[in-house]
């Protein structure tokens, strides 16, 4: 699928951590990810990130997850990593098991609204003209 954008579009990539019902083994929830005009979509995240991963991983081809940086981490790993961090506009929002809240409003919609008002932060200082948010598929958010 193509999508037809201007230089002005303000993408959100969007990816969940643990499970929404902090269930056992899952002692945290949250949303994360980055936001980036269409105009410095291919330098940031295309070409930064394939360096990234030719540095961590040996190959630009090669699927890089925090896991894949070993334990010990690598400085260098590391600060590559925080290097690329920095050309974008990070968000997240995240809860865990510990948290005093209401127990009456479920974890996803608190994180989801927390996550909103921070995109809504960031297209504040952002000229942009529209907005997508492209969140990766989650098999449990499904409602068909």
């Amino acid at each position: 699928m193509e999508l037809s954008v201007t230089d002005r579009s303000l993408f959100v990539f969007v990816d969940d951590t643990g499970h929404e019902a902090l269930v056992s083994g899952h002692p945290v929830y949250g949303l994360g990810g980055c936001a980036v005009l269409a105009a410095d979509l291919e330098r940031v995240i295309c070409h930064l990130w394939h360096e990234v991963r030719r540095r961590v991983r040996g190959s630009a081809d090669t699927p890089l997850h925090a896991a894949a940086l070993g334990h010990p981490q690598r400085m260098e790993d590391i600060e590559a990593v925080r290097n690329f961090s920095a050309a974008f506009a990070r968000i997240r929002a995240i809860i865990s098991n510990q948290t005093k809240r209401d127990h009456g409003i479920a974890v996803v919609n608190i994180i989801a609204e927390t996550f909103k008002r921070r995109m809504v932060d960031i297209a504040r200082w952002t000229p942009f003209s529209e907005l997508h948010v492209i969140s990766e598929a989650c098999g449990r958010g499904r409602t068909d």
